[in-house]
């Protein structure tokens, strides 16, 4: 289930760096604040600074996601986004109305996010499943019959996708290819 929130327009500058804080600052303006929908979202998560090209900066606080503090972001310039992926919780931020975001909704359990090679579609591994989006920040497909309960994405070249998957816990990994267009099993 895809959750999309939207709100006013903040900015149409380009976010070129990011940083995570040790917590929500005591001052300054108010952090926006990221969610999958429930519980409230006025927890403190995990809390990053993103800086745009002219030097300005804003706070994000992304739901909290467990004892887990893996974070990972993709500058996906041809969608004018932000992928994010904090412990197994993914965020598609639009960069220029930071409000509005999808997420992969509750539970979440992604595992990694990539970008094809020409950045047009970005690949969002969740649990078994593997989700693709579009520039506009559209799912296009999702593929959950791969053959295994975690995936970990790996490349995406000729328009393949490399995906590892564990078919049972702490068990060897299998590569499966599927097909960056479409999420057919090559």
């Amino acid at each position: 289930m895809l959750m999309a929130v939207s709100a006013r327009d903040i900015s149409t500058i380009t976010v070129v760096a990011w940083e995570v804080l040790p917590g929500l600052p005591g001052e300054g303006p108010l952090p926006l604040h990221f969610h999958l929908g429930h519980p409230t979202p006025w927890t403190e998560g995990v809390v990053i600074r993103f800086t745009n090209s002219d030097g300005s900066s804003w706070i994000a606080n992304f739901k909290g996601c467990g004892s887990e503090r893996k974070v990972a972001v993709i500058f996906w310039e041809a969608a004018a986004s932000i992928a994010v992926l904090v412990g197994s919780d993914f965020y598609l931020v639009d960069e220029r109305k930071h409000e509005s975001y999808t997420t992969l909704g509750e539970p979440s359990y992604a595992t990694s996010i990539i970008l094809n090679e020409n950045m047009t579609m970005l690949f969002v591994a969740d649990s078994g499943t593997v989700h693709a989006f579009d520039r506009d920040r559209k799912l296009v497909w999702s593929r959950s019959e791969i053959g295994g309960f975690v995936a970990y994405l790996k490349n995406c070249i000729d328009g393949i996708l490399t995906v590892e998957l564990e078919i049972e816990i702490d068990g060897p990994l299998n590569i499966v290819r599927l097909s960056a267009k479409d999420g057919t099993l090559l």
